[in-house]
């Protein structure tokens, strides 16, 4: 298993691109949370979720993406979860998730196809 990474953040303009570790496990969840809202000024107005680390979806994360996407649409922002591996989409669509999230899939080609 990958080393847990941890949270990367990058503003550019009115855009923040935040980089998820593999894994977030419910003892950092708390600290994970206060840095990413910390990170969300008035200014945001696009939050790009990226997923290349992550490769599995746990009902924490679940909760995690709940919360923020609420935070933005109040703020008037839009979010988009970026560079998701196949197998978490695949997750996603079977939770009927894809119809609240906006996602976009990682670069790779999918190998099932």
């Amino acid at each position: 298993m990958a080393p847990n990474r941890s949270l990367q953040i990058d503003k550019s303009g009115s855009s923040i691109t935040i980089k998820l570790p593999n894994a977030i496990r419910v003892k950092g969840l708390v600290a994970i949370e206060q840095q990413i809202v910390s990170a969300l000024t008035s200014d945001i107005k696009q939050v790009l979720l990226d997923f290349s680390d992550i490769q599995n979806v746990y009902s924490i994360l679940l909760t995690l993406l709940v919360r923020f996407q609420r935070k933005v649409k109040m703020m008037g922002g839009t979010m988009e979860l970026i560079n998701m591996p196949s197998e978490c989409a695949r997750q996603f669509v079977e939770l009927n998730l894809d119809k609240v999230f906006t996602i976009t899939l990682c670069d790779e080609e999918d190998e099932d196809d």
